[in-house]
């Protein structure tokens, strides 16, 4: 059954404003455990260091090239490379329990990333699309726009990265250059869902995450596994 992604609206959604500082893996790692949660969850946290990630394609030497001196995680989902430290960063897990739809990752990218411009659009107001005189391709995600992106002006400044797996779909964003509002979570989850709870996982899946960030996202076979 396919999905009029122009009218969706999640029945539930756990709104996560994580504000602990994490190091890159345990990050990487929370987004993927959220997919076995039986709802959807929204998930939205800052870098207390700075980082770059680069997706599950992406070479290892351009990540180890790239990133210098900073540390480098390889992320769940695909994309290229990202800087982070100054950035909010955006999760989104769809477990496959939840998807009742056709996945089409495209048209799943564009309905995140509207409630993203809506949500934005009360304080900046020439937020927009991205359109195919935007369009680059390149390694860099924020100097490569792709359909669905958020500009403002020449720049990006929200892109993200999907995978679909048996489990559901994660979907990871990251929103730089601009100040977002102090409620801009709160206003996205309202744009994708009609009940949003806030919520917070345990003590037990916070040893579950940290847990797969020390045997999955540190581990250099992960790391490397594309070199």
């Amino acid at each position: 059954m396919k999905c009029d992604w122009a009218n969706f609206r999640l029945e539930r959604l756990l709104v996560w404003n994580d504000i602990a500082g994490r190091v890159a893996p345990e990050h990487m790692a929370f987004d993927e455990w959220m997919l076995g949660q039986q709802s959807p969850c929204l998930r939205a946290y800052r870098w207390n260091h700075a980082a770059v990630s680069v997706g599950t394609m992406a070479s290892a030497q351009a990540a180890v090239s790239f990133a210098g001196e900073r540390p480098w995680v390889r992320r769940w989902t695909g994309g290229g490379i990202v800087e982070h430290g100054s950035d909010l960063t955006i999760a989104l897990a769809l477990p496959a329990d939840a998807l009742t739809w056709e996945l089409d990752a495209r048209a799943v990218y564009g309905w995140i990333h509207r409630a993203a411009e809506k949500a934005l659009r009360p304080i900046i107001s020439a937020v927009r699309a991205a359109d195919a005189q935007d369009f680059i391709n390149g390694p860099q995600c924020f100097e490569s726009p792709v359909c669905s992106d958020l500009m403002l002006g020449d720049a990006k400044i929200l892109g993200g990265a999907l995978r679909r797996s048996r489990a559901g779909i994660l979907y990871q964003g990251s929103l730089q250059r601009v100040l977002p509002p102090d409620d801009f979570l709160p206003l996205m989850a309202a744009n994708l869902a009609d009940n949003c709870v806030v919520w917070r996982p345990d003590l037990d899946a916070e040893s579950a995450a940290k847990s797969l960030a020390r045997s999955r996202y540190a581990s250099d076979n992960w790391k490397f596994r594309r070199a």
